[in-house]
């Protein structure tokens, strides 16, 4: 019996343990992410893959190709012999049989082109631009991934925020209830119970409703951290209202230097190069390449029988123990293939991508300015909001402190109290998402400018991997509580 008390404590500790809401700050979340999250993992990886493609374009294009490579054969001979009558079966003797060994050990370069016009140049350039641009796209795809984490924190801040407020407005109307309840035989009181209790129900809905909500959130919070999809936690960092602090005109100098109208520049530069490339390949320009070698050593019957030399594109007589080298100057012209008469598809294949490239450029600024601008009017339009909801709020609180009194002493009617609960409630959770939308709107702006953190605002800054958090020297407005 002692020892099934002891199993079942252990048991319940061990669920109300599992139940433990766990301490975390913004802060903390991000660091969590960049260590477990799949995604930022897996964007982590493809750097390393793309710098590595990268390299070996580089060995390529400046070093040449050099192998080691060894053989080793071994073969037996046997030798036959016959009767003299010619009639006798053959017969073979392993005593007169014969036994070779041979092989070979050696070093060997490959031609290398020393000067080919530059085409392997371009090659590597196009290399480049390609890992730079990969790197733009798995920086802001890693950049959108914080934004979501800092966002969705503060959306469960709030969600709890907003759990609170439906249970004070179930609490008040059940208070109210059991109040009215001590009250009988008026026929007027019975009708207030009634419309009390369908207020306390459609409280009770809204705070499971509410509920709901953030158990469904909170699984995207703990998906985009790797955690268990079941943890909950006490978030410890407040909710800080900023509002922007510059001018809408300063957004036009910044077109220039945000990822997509880099990556558009950059997918320019590249289509440049192609067509250089396309109009190199009909033209008459010389390839000056390096003969390869060979060097090592044979093996014969378990002696070494000489040396290995082997030299291409070359005339040496090996037996003198002569070395040769040689270097061919090459030039060609594609009359007709398959791109047609010198080379004149592929070239105007070239051509137009670089007007696309040009029209994507152009493109790429105009939408960046109008999101710009957009997000700007959307982040001032949610400070108007904010404000309005404020003084709402502050009304809604000092409404319902005079108007539950008034009930109480009967100066004024149930609706009149319905309408001021509900109104605060309903108030509360506007206000809490003109927040949202005001910090989403910030983040979409700072993905569009391309950086951590807007001019005054601080979101995250990035120090040795880690979340470092910025100063901002102007002074902050009080948290919102």
């Amino acid at each position: 019996m002692h020892k099934l008390i002891t199993i079942l404590f252990l048991l319940s500790s061990t669920a109300v343990a599992s139940r433990t809401k766990i301490r975390l700050s913004v802060k903390e979340a991000i660091n969590l992410a960049l260590k477990q999250n799949f995604s930022l993992r897996k964007l982590k990886l493809d750097d390393q893959i793309a710098d590595l493609s990268l390299k070996r374009v580089k060995y390529a294009t400046y070093t040449p190709t050099i192998s080691f490579s060894s053989d080793y054969v071994a073969g037996k001979a046997l030798t036959s012999k016959t009767a003299s009558d010619g009639l006798t079966t053959r017969t073979y003797s392993e005593l007169d049989s014969q036994t070779t060994e041979t092989g070979t050990i050696s070093v060997q370069v490959e031609p290398f082109a020393v000067f080919n016009s530059y085409k392997d140049m371009d090659n590597l350039e196009l290399a480049k631009i390609d890992n730079y641009v990969g790197k733009i796209d798995r920086r802001e795809n890693k950049r959108s991934t914080i934004f979501s984490i800092i966002l969705t924190y503060y959306q469960l801040v709030f969600q709890k925020k907003t759990i609170e407020s439906y249970q004070n407005l179930y609490s008040q109307f059940k208070s109210l209830y059991e109040l009215k309840s001590q009250i009988r035989g008026i026929a007027r009181n019975q009708q207030e119970l009634f419309f009390i209790r369908n207020e306390m129900l459609r409280a009770k809905t809204s705070l499971n409703g509410a509920e709901k909500d953030y158990k469904i959130n909170l699984q995207t919070f703990n998906a985009l951290l790797s955690e268990p999809l079941d943890n909950d936690y006490i978030f410890t960092t407040a909710f800080e209202y900023r509002p922007i602090a510059f001018a809408k005109d300063l957004l036009k100098k910044k077109v220039n230097v945000s990822p997509s109208v880099i990556s558009a520049q950059a997918n320019l530069e590249s289509s440049k190069i192609s067509l250089k490339s396309s109009w190199k390949e009909i033209m008459p320009l010389p390839r000056l390449e390096i003969s390869g070698f060979q060097l090592g050593h044979a093996l014969n019957n378990e002696n070494f029988s000489g040396q290995i030399r082997s030299f291409t594109n070359t005339s040496a007589d090996l037996s003198t123990n002569d070395f040769g080298f040689s270097a061919i100057l090459s030039m060609s012209i594609p009359i007709w293939s398959g791109s047609g008469f010198f080379n004149r598809i592929s070239i105007r294949q070239s051509e137009l991508s670089v007007a696309t490239s040009k029209s994507d450029l152009l493109n790429a600024r105009v939408e960046t300015l109008k999101t710009l601008n957009s997000q700007y009017i959307e982040i001032k339009s949610s400070e108007t909001s904010i404000t309005d909801y404020r003084d709402a709020y502050d009304n809604s609180v000092k409404l319902v402190d005079q108007v539950y009194n008034a009930f109480l002493n009967k100066k004024t009617d149930l609706d009149a109290l319905k309408d001021s609960l509900n109104e605060l409630a309903n108030t509360s959770r506007d206000l809490y998402q003109a927040y949202i939308s005001h910090l989403s709107a910030k983040m979409s702006l700072a993905s569009a400018l391309g950086v951590n953190n807007l001019f005054g605002d601080r979101f995250f800054s990035l120090d040795n991997g880690e979340v470092k958090e910025t100063k901002v020297k102007k002074k902050r407005d009080s948290d919102v509580q």
